[in-house]
C-alpha cells in the first residue's frame, strides 16, 4: 500500500514524464525515470525501480549523458540484501 506521499510522488513524476514526452525533452524524460524510480525504491518496490534505472540507463547513454545514482535509490535497493528470483539462479542478458 502506498503512503500519501509516495502517491503524490508518483504522480508528479509521471506527469513529468508524460509532459517531457509530449514535448520532446528526451533529457527530462530520463530524469523523471530516476525520480520513478526513487520514488517506488522508497516505497519498497525495488523491482520496478530497478526496471525504470534499467529503462533510463540506455536512453541516457544515447545521449551522452552519465546517470549518478541518488544515494537513497541505491540504499533502497540494496537495504534488503541480494535476493535470487524463484530457483536460485541469475540471468544475465546480453551485454
Amino acid at each position: 500500500m502506498l503512503s500519501a506521499a509516495g502517491r503524490r510522488s508518483l504522480e508528479r513524476f509521471r506527469h513529468g514524464l508524460e509532459l517531457g514526452r509530449e514535448l520532446g525533452y528526451r533529457e527530462q524524460i530520463v530524469y523523471f525515470l530516476e525520480g520513478l524510480a526513487a520514488a517506488h525504491a522508497a516505497e519498497g518496490d525495488h523491482e520496478r525501480a530497478a526496471k525504470l534505472l534499467g529503462a533510463a540507463g540506455p536512453a541516457a547513454a544515447e545521449m551522452g549523458m552519465t546517470l549518478e545514482l541518488d544515494e537513497a535509490v541505491a540504499y533502497a535497493l540494496t537495504a534488503r540484501g541480494p535476493r535470487l528470483p524463484p530457483g536460485g539462479g541469475v540471468r544475465f542478458g546480453p551485454a
